[in-house]
């Protein structure tokens, strides 16, 4: 879910990196199989497509096995990319 606030222009961003939605509201990121205690990491990337800055803030569900490395939030340049990694970390067996 997320918010789109402007002052005279709304910022436009766009989601380049997944690609696939599970529905009209919800990414779908495919972390490989991992073992407990281990990670992967995969990134969400980001494109400001507009002409003014754009600030983009993730808040996270709480979860024990799921946490964005480094930032959650960053404003981004007309025209330029960012990327956002998550990381997947299992504590327990099982899907997740």
């Amino acid at each position: 879910m997320f918010d789109l606030r402007g002052e005279g222009a709304l910022p436009t961003l766009k989601i380049e990196k997944p690609k696939e939605w599970f529905d009209e509201r919800t990414l779908v990121m495919k972390f490989p199989k991992v073992r407990v205690d281990k990670s992967s990491v995969l990134p969400v990337l980001l494109k400001n497509d507009g002409m003014v800055p754009a600030t983009c803030r993730f808040d996270l569900t709480p979860n024990e096995n799921f946490r964005f490395l480094k930032e959650s939030s960053y404003t981004l340049a007309p025209k330029t990319y960012h990327s956002f990694d998550i990381e997947f970390c299992p504590k327990n067996p099982g899907p997740k």
